[in-house]
């Protein structure tokens, strides 16, 4: 799977956005008055050709995948159309997959071209009122007569039943006592919504008025014979090769209906004044908004992972949506009720992904059994009640979560086959070597020990190759990527090695590649290849952090003759003691400057100072330091690029360790889930407690999510500076506010064991609270998010 931006996505989205662009709030705001079918825009996305767009081309299709139908739909959505505008072509999208599957060359030909060419419509009748999800106790029948089958039952919440010329029915064929299995003798028909024989009565709903939901009451209905989908008594089996694309279009909704609903509240914020001051310039405003781009950005990198899962024949978040709808009514506020400001409509249309195809609870207590692993939290059903609760949910597990495993993969995909056996390789390797020579009590042993870690292991490392990762070969390394560095990052940090890893081979491997060619830096980066030095950047400076950016410094650098002359102090420096020296920041003649401070050097003074995991940071004084003015790095324009490439990149790799410990701390958690017995049984056999961990499933797989993602565009180079500053803060925030979380929620699920010293979870917890507060928190990464992506006065605290 390619993360780097899809050209063809991109003209999707632009030729689908001018499209609705004729169609605007005030469109939309009719609609949601008066109801009404909006045929005029299916008119339109069929005269494109849009409304096949995933269905083979020798039936009049566009011949693309899901991918391209889940860009075309939250395009749609994110229009200001929302559900109402995708709701009334979503069924030419999901609806006749199967037919384009299971029907012959005549049926094909006879019932796709009508619908893409909105000579018909048609709906989708599965769901009846006294079976619910079960559907393989449907009520509805059919009983064949000679030629044709004659239909009779009932149906509900049935869309676009009004204006329907077509429907795709599901009915049973065979009575379950006759069957093997209770999912066998249902049968699927695509035939003609005959009025005669359907009585069609609309539902009053609160949102989505434009797209009319249905009960249907059938009474002899005669189908063809030729009207039948594939083979009789398989009709479940066919459905379910429809559903499974319709949760992933859903999804796919739920997220261009956040963002409609975020663009609204950003306009609104930026626009709004109080007390004579733009209302965006607050934190407690700002912060929430931005919470919600980066909970929509995470969903839809999950939406998309599902939708490549289901184009590419593999095994297959309207929660950020929703978020994202309650900040945007909260921002106006009182104008939040007024429907000329949209957002009303959009929250009230977001309920629908909440409930529909599955409730959330439901979600929560199948991801919990069969995802995590946790006893069976519902009641007892009957065999062919489980077959069709497994069978219809089994998806939604394949498609949008991963393993908890702390051993997946960073980099879970990639076109080049070689070199995923490669990245394969070197994860074994990785996580074979942390486990032998860096078991736990190795780490326990290292801490309030200064320096923190043990040279000879970072020989080890040498030895493995891995200091050499990212330098260039000609400097005796291996010029690899970021991948290849992510996958040896987690694999340490799922032992909670101690070694700084990422701030010497990331953050000052890093920044001495980009700071330009000199003899020093060349010396120092095959230096670093070999083990040799260890290097470390000093450039904060504030107690807190809070103020800290790169590019930015107070230490000052003077020019006298052939010497640099270096006066001030850092903060934060990891590692400190045991480094070999330092890449420090300060401001000179020419701007910004690096220079490069051997740990010896005259007027340099270092203090230590333990964090919670008992590793050391330290501070660095600088009275006067005299250096040769070799040891110029770089300076002005090229100085802060580069400082700030490489504060970028090790905020995304830092990410990854974040995301190891994540999924450590889940695991732990989950064994002891399971085998922890009070009242009798597993406490993980409680449904609140099952909850809790799904929740916690969730935000490592969201974070998961825009991880690989940000891994992949920094392997790729794309992008301005700009925007993988963006990225890299949305990904450290996502991660630190999860890293959190889920250590909180550990500890919280085991008691009070989780707090003692000799319990592993511990070690974690301490670890992730460091790394969560390295090179800035959620909040300051949210903080320097705002001012990279906006063009307002500084803000305000508030």
């Amino acid at each position: 799977m390619d993360f780097t931006p899809n050209p063809e996505h991109e003209s999707i989205r632009e030729a689908i956005g001018k499209i609705c662009a004729r169609f605007d709030d005030g469109y939309w705001l009719e609609r949601d008055k008066v109801g009404g079918f909006p045929h005029e825009l299916h008119r339109v996305l069929a005269d494109g050709s849009w409304l096949g767009i995933c269905l083979p081309q020798e039936y009049d299709g566009g011949g693309l995948g899901i991918s391209e139908a889940t860009v075309m739909m939250q395009a749609i959505s994110q229009s200001g159309a929302g559900l109402s505008g995708a709701s009334a072509v979503h069924m030419n999208i999901f609806g006749l997959q199967l037919v384009a599957v299971f029907d012959n060359e005549e049926q094909k030909h006879r019932m796709l071209p009508p619908l893409f060419q909105d000579r018909e419509k048609a709906c989708f009748a599965i769901t009846e009122p006294n079976t619910g999800r079960n559907t393989t106790r449907l009520k509805t029948r059919a009983e064949q007569v000679g030629d044709h089958y004659v239909l009779s039952g009932q149906k509900v919440w049935i869309s676009t039943g009004q204006v329907a010329e077509k429907m795709l029915i599901l009915a049973r064929t065979t009575p379950p006592e006759n069957c093997k299995k209770p999912t066998f003798g249902l049968s699927l028909f695509y035939t003609a919504l005959d009025r005669r024989f359907v009585e069609v009565r609309e539902i009053e709903k609160m949102g989505r008025k434009a797209v009319d939901s249905n009960e249907l009451f059938i009474d002899s209905l005669r189908v063809p014979v030729e009207d039948r989908i594939g083979e009789e008594g398989r009709g479940f089996e066919y459905i379910l090769h429809g559903m499974n694309p319709e949760r992933v279009l859903i999804a796919g909704e739920a997220v261009g209906l956040g963002r409609a609903a975020l663009q609204v509240a950003v306009k609104y914020a930026g626009e709004r004044m109080i007390f004579d001051r733009p209302f965006v310039r607050k934190q407690s405003i700002q912060h929430p908004l931005m919470q919600s781009w980066m909970g929509l950005e995470a969903a839809e990198m999950m939406a998309v992972r599902a939708a490549w899962k289901y184009d590419n024949g593999l095994p297959c978040g309207a929660e950020a949506g929703f978020n994202a709808c309650q900040r945007a009514i909260a921002t106006p506020g009182g104008y939040s009720y007024a429907k000329e400001y949209h957002v009303e409509r959009y929250l009230r249309e977001m309920m629908i992904p909440r409930i529909a195809p599955i409730s959330p609870q439901l979600i929560l207590c199948f991801i919990a059994e069969k995802v995590l692993g946790l006893p069976k939290s519902y009641r007892h059903l009957r065999a062919h009640d489980r077959f069709s609760f497994r069978q219809g949910q089994q998806f939604l597990v394949n498609t949008f979560f991963l393993t908890h495993d702390s051993t997946h993969p960073i980099m879970t995909t990639t076109h080049d086959s070689e070199r995923a056996d490669q990245l394969t390789m070197l994860r074994e390797s990785a996580l074979s070597f942390a486990t032998k020579e860096s078991p736990l009590n190795r780490a326990r042993a290292l801490r309030q020990q200064a320096p923190g870690y043990d040279r000879r292991f970072w020989d080890a490392l040498a030895e493995q190759g891995w200091t050499g990762l990212l330098v260039p070969e000609q400097l005796g390394g291996y010029a690899q990527g970021f991948a290849e560095m992510a996958e040896v990052a987690a694999a340490l940090a799922s032992q909670v090695a101690p070694e700084p890893v990422v701030p010497v081979l990331v953050f000052a491997g890093r920044l001495l590649a980009h700071a330009g060619a000199t003899k020093l830096s060349t010396r120092l980066l095959t230096e670093l290849a070999e083990g040799r030095t260890l290097p470390a950047v000093a450039w904060q400076e504030d107690v807190t952090g809070a103020k800290d950016r790169p590019g930015q410094a107070a230490t000052r650098l003077e020019r006298q003759g052939d010497s640099l002359l270096v006066h001030g102090d850092k903060r934060h420096v990891r590692p400190g003691a045991g480094a070999d020296g330092y890449v420090v920041s300060a401001s000179g003649p020419q701007g910004l400057a690096l220079v490069w401070m051997p740990a010896d050097a005259s007027g340099l003074t270092l203090s230590s100072q333990p964090l919670a995991d008992g590793s050391y940071v330290a501070q660095l004084d600088f009275n006067n330091v005299r250096l040769p003015a070799s040891h110029l790095l770089a300076e002005g324009a090229v100085a802060v690029a580069a400082l700030t490439r490489a504060y970028d990149e090790t905020l995304v790799l830092g990410s990854v360790e974040l995301l190891a410990l994540v999924r450590s701390m889940l695991s732990i958690t989950l064994d002891y889930l399971r085998t922890r017995i009070q009242f009798g049984k597993p406490i993980g056999s409680f449904q609140s407690l099952q909850h809790r961990a799904v929740d916690l499933l969730i935000q490592q797989e969201l974070t998961a999510s825009v991880v690989t993602q940000a891994v992949a565009l920094l392997d790729a180079q794309d992008g301005d500076a700009t925007a993988r500053s963006a990225m890299a803060c949305r990904v450290k925030s996502r991660a630190s506010d999860a890293g959190l979380q889920v250590a909180r929620e550990a500890v919280q699920l085991h008691g009070a064991i989780g707090v003692t010293d000799e319990y592993d979870l511990g070690l974690y917890l301490q670890r992730a609270l460091v790394l969560a507060a390295w090179l800035g928190n959620g909040t300051q990464q949210r903080r320097r998010y705002a001012d990279l992506t906006r063009n307002a006065p500084a803000q305000e605290h508030a």
